[in-house]
């Protein structure tokens, strides 16, 4: 009983965030676009250059932070400065 209903609840939540994400209008949430319709951009894991982990849609500006730095996966890092951050953090 206990896996129907968790497969019933994981089905629902799948077709919740469908709609979501390509039914409802932008209008709903004051926007002009729909902010579940996101493309994620994947980047090297710091730990392991076989894994990808996705990049953040914005800058939370930690960097504004008193002795803040910009964080790995900020989008306004160039792939230069990430990888710069990623050689120092393996060293």
């Amino acid at each position: 009983f206990k896996g129907e209903l968790r497969q019933a609840v994981s089905k629902q939540l799948t077709a919740d965030y469908e709609f979501l994400q390509q039914e409802i209008d932008p209008g709903v949430f004051g926007r002009r676009n729909n902010p579940f319709q996101i493309k994620m951009r994947m980047i090297e894991s710091l730990h392991s250059p076989q894994q990808q982990v996705p990049m953040k849609s914005k800058c939370c500006l930690f960097m504004k932070t008193a002795g803040g730095t910009y964080c790995y996966s900020c989008p306004r890092l160039t792939e230069q400065e990430r990888k710069e951050q990623r050689e120092n953090y393996r060293q």
